[in-house]
């Protein structure tokens, strides 16, 4: 009985932490791709996930450089420092879910991974609409 109460909510937390992944619209095709394969193995859904969060940092500078290049100075120092303040809030804000003491299970770990991409996929949308305004 304790083992099926155990998988059951890990399984619920599991299906959980997949919550924090998107609306299908921010990541790439190839991480649902690979995410639907892993069939919710941990380990081959962090390594989905690592993958997807070289693609989203990779698509995230890219359009910050590129949007940086549009700005006058002094908006892009303003840019700068907002970045910087975005990036230690999605720091602690994923860090949170993933402590290593209070929040140090399986779930947690994919839980705050997942947080990372998707606030990098987020933020880079987000820069993209303002690049494209100018």
């Amino acid at each position: 009985m304790i083992k099926i109460c155990i998988a059951v909510v890990s399984a619920t937390l599991f299906f959980h932490a997949n919550s924090f992944a998107d609306d299908g619209k921010s990541f790439t095709k190839q991480f649902y791709i690979c995410e639907k394969k892993a069939d919710a193995v941990t380990s081959e859904i962090l390594d989905c996930v690592s993958q997807e969060f070289t693609k989203q940092d990779i698509r995230l500078n890219k359009v910050y450089r590129d949007l940086l290049s549009k700005l006058p100075q002094e908006k892009a120092e303003e840019l700068r420092k907002v970045q910087r303040a975005w990036l230690g809030y999605v720091q602690a804000k994923c860090g949170f879910l993933y402590d290593g003491h209070e929040f140090n299970g399986q779930e947690d770990r994919v839980a705050a991974n997942y947080c990372s991409i998707q606030e990098r996929a987020e933020r880079a949308t987000d820069l993209e609409q303002l690049s494209n305004r100018l």
